[in-house]
């Protein structure tokens, strides 16, 4: 909720808020009809998920997509990682 927070202030001061519509949901059941999205776009969540959780979660994001729509993650490896994009994740 906090994030949704913080994105609506920062759409408010470009004038986009009336283009975006922002949901605060679990991503094992999203509240969205089969079919009807054009991507899924996540950034820095997807190391936020248990390992378990993932194999339900990219379903989810399939069932909501129409046909030939991509799901774009951004993510940063946990392990191995040293630099400072990993440091100011953590």
């Amino acid at each position: 909720a906090g994030m949704v927070a913080q994105a609506a202030e920062l759409l408010g001061k470009e004038n986009l808020i009336d283009q975006v519509e922002m949901t605060c949901c679990d991503a094992e059941s999203l509240p969205y009809a089969d079919s009807i999205m054009d991507a899924v776009f996540m950034s820095f969540t997807w190391e936020l998920f248990d390992i378990p959780e993932i194999p339900l979660v990219l379903p989810e994001c399939n069932r909501v997509l129409k046909p030939a729509a991509r799901v774009v993650v951004v993510a940063c490896p946990r392990e191995g990682g040293t630099g400072l994009l990993v440091g100011a994740f953590e």
